[in-house]
């Protein structure tokens, strides 16, 4: 699989719906059927998994056969953050093999508008 280094930039208190697309580094579509999928945002790298502010994990994709899957993140995930974390995008194939194809930088900006409608 690709691997693609980001900044993954967010509204604190939004909502967010977020599209992967996995493929290999020559541009081919990756089948991700049966594949479970794990969006983890971390102070730091090395903190454990229990310890991370978001941790999601999902195996129902949009798209399975395309590559494609999508997961959302809520208000609740972001009401406590603010500022520079760290995240990743990993996926553990029906076959066993684990690839984390997506990483970053996860910052959580705070919101101007605090009133809700």
């Amino acid at each position: 699989m690709s691997i693609l280094a980001s900044i993954l930039e967010v509204m604190r208190n939004d909502n967010l719906l977020i599209t992967v697309t996995f493929t290999t580094v020559t541009g081919a579509i990756v089948n991700i059927t049966g594949s479970t999928c794990f969006f983890t945002v971390k102070v730091a790298n090395t903190d454990t998994d229990v310890n991370a502010k978001i941790s999601k994990t999902w195996n129902v994709h949009s798209d399975p056969v395309n590559g494609i899957t999508t997961f959302s993140l809520v208000p609740a995930d972001t009401a406590t953050l603010l500022g520079k974390y760290f995240y990743d995008i990993q996926i553990k194939t029906a076959g066993g093999l684990i690839y984390t194809p997506i990483h970053g930088i996860f910052r959580v900006i705070a919101d101007t508008t605090l009133r809700i409608v």
